[in-house]
């Protein structure tokens, strides 16, 4: 069939052929009456359209076709199946010519019959043969004539297997007999069926086809037979199930978070939204009535709740700008409340979605300001334990001291004025081990540093020592220095185990040996006495462990601090009996490598 085109001034109605022209991305520019008339369309229906759109499984026939016109110029005597306005196929011949001043593809389409008007099965088969679709042709008895090559690709069977045999063959079990006749009331009353059908392979597998029966006519409307176009969307349908597998955990997983969530396409539209957020957002409508709603609208509907609504819109917006992950921003709401929000953008096929999730911390806060108050009252409490009780008792002291001077002679004066000097020294002490406490309550987890065991050792062995002159202490010091991650604190840990071994203890001359212990990941200073030791059921109440206050078993709030201390180095404290009598008390800290020293 030869193919003549039209000149730039010659009407394609003027054809004697059905006509249509097509661009080069394959859409339909024009088309003629003979072309509307034999397909049934109007002419609204097809300019515009994907010239594939018309076609039976010719997706990629089509492209190939298009390409050959632009490479040759030509194309001529090839078969397509269109599909007709009602559904049922139309064989057509068609022919193809490359229009350089308007680069526009000429087609000229010529519906194909033999002699006596019937559809020429021979040209029918030879437009569907090397579809994208699995296809196949039957009689009207539904007899299969005809099977294409991707039919037996995606089937397993081949041409010879189905062939004289029915469709029946496909069958899954899946359908019963009253859909079998709904399906041939529809295509024997020339209509088309379409359905998404459950097949089976010859093995014997699941088969998913989303499958299309058309009539085909002849030219008086008689039917003839029937072409089933089958399109394979196993693979799909399978993604599919999993996605709503997926989409269904993943709701669960939202509504049981505690945070609101909200999910939004590249156009701004929302995809998900679980309860929590309209909670927090006093929205009375539930979640699945909110989707596919305009996220900034919603946004600007919102605004008012905030302190500040431009900030809130404008810091929207430059979010979504700058497409970085934003984590825990803190918005004020006018009605007291604290929010905590995260940005979150991620990737879509058709452009970036975006996350906000909100939480609200308001609580947190609260509790927050709380401990912070605290903090500040600690501080104040430590500058008067720090400097003025601390200096009245110092004063209190020297004038008791002139006293006891004054009262020379005097036994029984001095004893009580002695007392009184020895009551002052324990409140010193107690001033000194207190404001140890609020330095503990007060610091942060951050403020630890190495610091040398050795040498802070070193320099309370000689303190306690000289407060102490009727004891013994001995500790030699080792040749390297082990590092610990602590901070100014850990002296008072020595000190006060030190201090607690001589006071408690019972003979003439005290005794305290110190010594170091190292491994390759902990260092442990070891501080043994002659007292009295530690009985079983006091070693762990010694140091104040489930009470934490100035009232707990123990030897008081030194022991306490000890504890308090050595944990927040991450370490550990413990007693232990010393052979024959006394009490090893030992400290077990992580060892600092070279390299963190």
């Amino acid at each position: 069939m030869a193919t003549s085109q039209p000149s730039g001034h010659v009407s394609c109605e003027t054809l004697p052929y059905a006509f249509h022209a097509t661009d080069d991305t394959g859409k339909i520019v024009a088309v003629n009456d003979i072309w509307l008339e034999i397909l049934g369309y109007e002419r609204s229906e097809v300019v515009g359209e994907q010239c594939s759109s018309f076609l039976v499984g010719a997706d990629n026939r089509v492209q190939s076709l298009t390409e050959t016109v632009q490479s040759e110029g030509l194309v001529t005597d090839t078969e397509l199946l269109f599909r007709h306005t009602d559904g049922h196929s139309v064989v057509g011949s068609v022919a193809g010519q490359y229009a350089a001043e308007t680069e526009r593809i000429h087609w000229q389409f010529t519906r194909q019959q033999t002699s006596n008007g019937e559809t020429s099965l021979r040209n029918l088969k030879a437009a569907v043969d090397h579809a994208g679709h699995a296809i196949y042709i039957t009689e009207r008895d539904g007899t299969i004539t005809y099977v294409n090559p991707e039919f037996e690709e995606i089937t397993g069977f081949s041409a010879e297997n189905v062939i004289g045999t029915t469709p029946e063959i496909l069958q899954s079990g899946t359908y019963d007999e009253e859909f079998y006749s709904a399906l041939w009331e529809t295509i024997l009353a020339g209509e088309p069926w379409h359905h998404e059908m459950i097949n089976e392979t010859k093995a014997g597998e699941k088969l998913i086809l989303d499958q299309t029966i058309s009539p085909i006519k002849a030219a008086d409307g008689t039917i003839e037979g029937f072409v089933a176009v089958n399109k394979d969307v196993t693979a799909r349908k399978a993604h599919e199930n999993e996605l709503a597998w997926t989409n269904t955990v993943l709701s669960s997983l939202l509504e049981g978070l505690p945070i609101g969530v909200l999910v939004e396409d590249a156009n701004r539209d929302i995809l998900t939204v679980n309860e929590a957020f309209c909670t927090l957002f006093g929205i009375e409508a539930p979640p699945e009535a909110l989707i596919g709603s305009d996220c900034a609208e919603a946004a600007q509907q919102s605004k008012d709740l905030f302190v500040d609504p431009e900030q809130f819109i404008s810091r929207n917006d430059e979010l979504l700008e700058q497409a970085e992950p934003v984590v825990d921003e803190m918005l004020a709401l006018k009605d007291g409340r604290t929010f905590m929000r995260s940005y979150i953008p991620y990737p879509l096929p058709s452009g970036q979605g975006n996350m906000w999730l909100y939480r609200d911390i308001t609580r947190q806060k609260t509790y927050e300001h709380r401990i912070e108050q605290q903090r500040d009252d600690l501080e104040t409490l430590n500058h008067v334990l720090r400097h003025d009780i601390r200096n009245d008792l110092q004063v209190i002291m020297s004038y008791i001291e002139i006293l006891i001077n004054a009262f020379d002679g005097d036994e029984t004066k001095q004893d009580y004025l002695n007392r009184i000097l020895v009551s002052c020294s324990h409140a010193i002490e107690l001033t000194e081990i207190s404001r140890s406490v609020a330095d503990v309550m007060v610091q942060e987890a951050n403020d630890h540093y190495p610091v040398s065991v050795d040498q802070t050792l070193e320099q309370e062995v000689n303190s306690v020592q000289a407060a102490y002159p009727e004891s013994a202490i001995t500790y030699e010091r080792q040749t390297t220095q082990s590092f610990v991650c602590a901070d100014e604190m850990l002296g008072s840990v020595f000190r006060n185990i030190l201090k607690n071994a001589l006071q408690h203890n019972d003979t003439d001359t005290p005794t305290v040996d110190v010594s170091v212990d190292e491994t390759t990941e902990h260092v442990t200073v070891k501080i043994i006495d002659n007292g009295p030791g530690v009985p079983d059921s006091c070693k762990e109440e010694i140091f104040g462990k489930g009470e934490k206050g100035l009232d707990s078993v123990g030897s008081g709030i030194g022991l306490y601090l000890v504890h308090r201390l050595v944990s927040s180095y991450d370490g550990q404290v413990w007693v232990e009996d010393n052979t024959p009598r006394g009490a090893r008390f030992c400290i077990e800290l992580p060892k600092l490598v070279p390299d963190q020293s």
